[in-house]
């Protein structure tokens, strides 16, 4: 007789549905993770929109302040076309890194001021402390790649010839860059662990070199 009301006490309760209390609780868990999405899709549209536009300045720029001369330079067959074109495109989104690394202190002055003006404003809703930080975290990163890792991958793919003894061609040359600049790291990390070795015999670890390595990337 008690299994049978447990039963059907089960059977209305499943009948009823959730609570109100959990249906508002489902409602607001629902409304907040919507709430994140729509925040992190409209952070990455301002950003691309924002780079883009100083990307598309640091490309006039450097077509206004390129001589003519030194396309004819450089440029012999298709290869020499090719590697130009890389090399145009790594240096406009260095300059594009620059721009944004030198106007992003004032701008994010002028947006903290902007925002404590006029905090219920519906159309600097986007403007947030959020956006900021993004900001400054995209900068930083694009700041080292272009310094440590784009900029001389353009000069040594320009520079290239392809790898001895094999098939000349866009690959060769890659390869080649990519292998010139491996070598160059790790002679680079040798000489820093050398001279940290000789200046600081305690603390001469590797593992402590590559640590300051990665606070700095």
């Amino acid at each position: 007789m008690k299994h049978k009301e447990e039963e059907l006490i089960n059977i209305l309760s499943l009948l009823r549905g959730p609570s109100d209390n959990d249906s508002s609780i489902n409602q607001t868990a629902t409304d907040l993770r919507e709430q994140q999405f729509h925040n992190f899709i409209r952070e990455i549209l301002v950003c691309l929109f924002i780079y883009g536009f100083l990307y598309l300045i640091a490309f006039v720029t450097i077509k206004v302040l390129r001589k003519a001369k030194e396309t004819d330079e450089y440029v012999i067959d298709y290869e020499d076309a090719v590697a130009d074109r890389v090399r145009i495109w790594i240096c406009t989104f260095a300059l594009a890194t620059c721009f944004g690394a030198v106007l992003l202190l004032p701008m994010s002055i002028i947006a903290s001021e902007v925002i404590k003006i006029t905090p219920q404003s519906i159309y600097w809703k986007w403007l947030n402390s959020s956006l900021l930080h993004g900001l400054w975290n995209l900068i930083f990163l694009f700041s080292n790649l272009s310094l440590f890792i784009f900029l001389p991958f353009a000069h040594l793919f320009v520079e290239s010839i392809g790898l001895p003894g094999s098939k000349k061609g866009i690959k060769s040359r890659f390869i080649e860059t990519l292998i010139i600049i491996f070598f160059i790291v790790v002679i680079l990390v040798g000489f820093s662990y050398v001279i940290s070795a000789i200046l600081d015999t305690d603390n001469a670890k590797l593992h402590s070199l590559l640590s300051n390595f990665e606070k700095l990337i």
